[in-house]
């Protein structure tokens, strides 16, 4: 069976005419809005106008304010950075006479210190010149009594100790020819004793005067016969 499709030209055509109508009615109702609301507007221009200034002049206002308040804060900082300029220089000013003072002082310290000095190596100099004239002055009087020096007390103490060893030799041989006569001895082995014995420093030297044997003496500033 065939399908049968209906007609509906007429429909379409009818909605498409319906379409159209509402567009322009809503067209229409817009356009009239429109110039409803622009009559308004001027209607009410003047007070628009009034409101539109008041708005400009707030807004004129606060940016007043602000760049005022700017201005201001410039000037503070301004103010402040010169006052903070000022107390810098007198700070630098005080610093600066202080540290000049700090090096008079110095300097000061410095000449004093200079001129202690140079006393010092005066009177260092004055009291070696003193010692030194006071030495050859003692010099000259040891030279003339003969004081003996460390090396003559050295050689005067072996000098005692060497006539000790002898009078100690001498005495017994006075007592041996006393109890039971003299002892003869040949002069070169007594002169080897002491080498014998180990003690070179006392060989024995025997000085006569006159005929007669020396005593000690520790000194060597007196000489006397034995038995005297």
């Amino acid at each position: 069976a065939s399908i049968v499709v209906p007609d509906e030209t007429k429909d379409l055509r009818e909605w498409d005419n319906s379409l159209k109508e509402a567009k322009e009615k809503l067209d229409w109702r817009r356009e009239e809005q429109r110039r409803q609301r622009e009559a308004a507007e001027r209607s009410n221009f003047e007070e628009n106008v009034k409101t539109w200034l008041e708005e400009a002049q707030v807004v004129t206002d606060k940016v007043n304010a602000k760049y005022q308040r700017q201005a201001w804060l410039r000037q503070q900082m301004i103010a402040r950075r010169e006052e903070q300029r000022r107390l810098d220089k007198i700070a630098r000013e005080k610093m600066t006479k202080d540290a000049e003072r700090r090096a008079q002082e110095d300097a000061m310290a410095e000449l004093e210190r200079q001129h202690l000095k140079a006393a010092e190596e005066t009177r260092e100099n004055h009291e070696r010149h003193e010692m030194s004239l006071c030495e050859m002055h003692q010099r000259a009087i040891d030279r003339f009594w003969g004081i003996p020096t460390a090396k003559e007390k050295e050689r005067r103490l072996a000098e005692f100790l060497r006539r000790q060893f002898e009078a100690r030799i001498r005495d017994r041989r006075a007592m041996m020819v006393a109890v039971g006569g003299e002892i003869s001895v040949d002069k070169n082995v007594a002169a080897k004793v002491p080498d014998l014995l180990g003690l070179p420093q006392f060989r024995i030297k025997t000085l006569n005067i006159t005929g007669q044997e020396l005593s000690d003496d520790p000194l060597g500033l007196r000489r006397r016969p034995i038995g005297q």
